[in-house]
């Protein structure tokens, strides 16, 4: 894996150096998005899977683009667009993947040949180009292959993206052969590290001296040649290098569950939701503040819009506008607020794996909102600002760094089902407090969350692919199966559930028994009282 540094130039570089760093990062940028549109046509498709290399040496026979750049920034240009191009797939069929996990209509030797044809970037592509796909086996006898084949090219093509958007180009990056550090090799004016670029003209380099006077990292990659620094031209000149490091997995089998929240950031169960730490109070605190002091800037800017369109005086209008309304301060408060609240976090995630030296495995929960109905414009915004998906990045980076297996599972329910009888209810979920409507269990709601995450990474039963609707007939099975005294092993293989319209209002092929009343589907205190009242 690969580890990234950060390093930024000294104040005082001269203009020329500056205008012409943004000169190569126009031209990369030109370069790279005629290479990303050449590779996401379909019929490369194999070959953008396959050696990044022997295509960069098939594209240089050919000829590179016609931008005017050295060779070398054409390659680096060609193998970053190979890597976005990668991605952009890589999303797509991860989510045609979900999709036919979770599609309730497709029968086991269906749902088995389109996994097997989605993990094969040939076969996607000979589906995509109206070949049919034949997969010889002998569960495959009885499947119409020339639907399946239609139906994957269609799925690829409504899901996938293959315009990418770029909106900025003030960065760019090389490689080892574009730059070379000097450690105090420098003249009078700047005493320290400096660090050498390639220019637009052969044969002439720019140098950029490095703020400090701490040795400059000489980051070489390896001998295929991969970009490994990216220079940001945003504010100043900043260099973003990135390290090769390798990283030996713990031998630890302790495992523990992680739940995000907002009172702290994670809260982490070892198996008991009265002993679960809380990691980061006071940085979901400083973080929260921010979210509110943006909101409160944007509320006050809305007036002063409104305001100045309501005044009959243009020079006043202009003068609140250029004052008070400039986009490049609104600009940079929020990308220094952004910067603080990611500085909280990486601090909270590194003391929180030196709190954990005994783990070897850590269950989270998987967040993807999809935003049902209509919701309110503040709780929108909230959302939209809620770092909850660069805590998620950073906690998966972290932990491969740290040789922690991060597994994410199935979390519908977890901040709702009661660890001791298994009800699930979302009346037991009051704010930040848990209180079980059946058994009276009573505790934090985050630590009873991080507690059922930690148990759902042994259970056989709910899959991280299985719909919530589902989840619900499973826990809600359990709890009437320990009522009646019919112990149900979290390990046991999950009944036979239809997955129809019935199914989805609480009926299933597996009959409760007829030893105790069938309460399935009670969600509210009421519905038991009347349970418990009628038993």
């Amino acid at each position: 894996m690969s580890r990234s540094l950060r390093r930024d130039a000294r104040r005082g570089v001269s203009n020329r150096k500056q205008n012409e760093l943004r000169e190569i990062a126009k031209r990369w940028h030109t370069a790279r998005s005629l290479y990303i549109r050449e590779l996401s046509a379909t019929t490369v498709l194999k070959d953008v899977f396959g050696s990044r290399y022997r295509l960069r040496e098939a594209r240089r026979q050919s000829g590179w683009a016609a931008v005017d750049l050295t060779v070398h920034y054409h390659q680096v240009a060609f193998l970053s667009a190979v890597e976005v191009v990668r991605s952009a797939w890589a999303r797509t069929f991860a989510q045609v993947t979900r999709l036919v996990a979770r599609n309730s209509g497709l029968t086991a030797s269906e749902r088995r040949w389109l996994l097997l044809v989605l993990r094969r970037p040939d076969l996607v592509e000979a589906c995509l180009s109206h070949e049919t796909v034949r997969l010889k086996a002998g569960w495959t006898n009885d499947l119409d292959q020339v639907a399946l084949t239609y139906r994957v090219a269609r799925m690829v093509r409504r899901y996938h993206r293959p315009s990418v958007r770029v909106r900025r180009r003030d960065w760019f990056e090389v490689d080892g052969a574009l730059y070379r550090v000097l450690e105090n090799r420098a003249p009078r004016e700047f005493v320290g590290p400096w660090i050498a670029v390639t220019g637009l003209r052969r044969g002439e380099r720019l140098y950029l001296p490095l703020a400090g006077r701490i040795p400059a990292v000489n980051l070489r990659p390896n001998t295929d040649r991969r970009p490994n620094i990216r220079i940001d031209l945003r504010q100043g000149i900043t260099f973003h290098l990135r390290e090769r490091v390798t990283v030996t997995p713990r031998a630890a089998d302790r495992a523990v569950g992680v739940d995000k929240g907002y009172a702290a950031l994670i809260t982490v169960s070892r198996g008991d939701p009265t002993t679960a730490d809380s990691i980061g109070i006071a940085a979901a605190s400083k973080i929260t503040e921010l979210l509110e002091a943006t909101e409160e800037r944007r509320r006050n800017r809305r007036r002063l819009v409104a305001y100045a369109r309501s005044v009959r005086n243009s020079r006043t209008a202009r003068h609140i506008s250029r004052r008070n309304l400039g986009r490049t301060r609104e600009s940079t408060r929020r990308r220094r607020d952004r910067a603080c609240s990611e500085s909280l976090i990486n601090r909270e995630l590194d003391v929180f794996f030196a709190q954990i030296p005994d783990v070897g495995v850590i269950f989270a929960e998987s967040l993807t909102f999809a935003r049902k109905g209509r919701r309110r414009p503040a709780f929108n915004r909230r959302i939209g600002t809620w770092m909850k998906g660069f805590l998620q990045e950073r906690l998966k980076y972290k932990a491969e760094l740290n040789g922690v297996e991060l597994q994410v599972v199935n979390a519908a329910y977890t901040s709702q089902t009661c660890p001791r009888c298994w009800f699930t209810s979302r009346y037991n979920r009051r704010a930040d407090r848990f209180e079980c409507a059946e058994c009276g269990y009573t505790g934090r709601a985050d630590a009873v969350a991080a507690t059922n995450i930690l148990g759902r990474g042994s259970d056989a039963a709910i899959t991280s692919f299985m719909p919530s609707y589902v989840v619900k007939q499973i826990l809600q099975d359990r709890w009437q199966s320990a009522r009646i005294g019919r112990a149900w092993d979290s390990n046991e293989r999950a009944p036979l559930f239809d997955v129809t319209a019935d199914s989805r209002a609480g009926t299933s092929r597996e009959q409760p028994s007829p030893d105790g009343p069938s309460l399935r589907g009670s969600n509210s205190p009421r519905d038991n009282v009347v349970s418990r009242l009628v038993s």
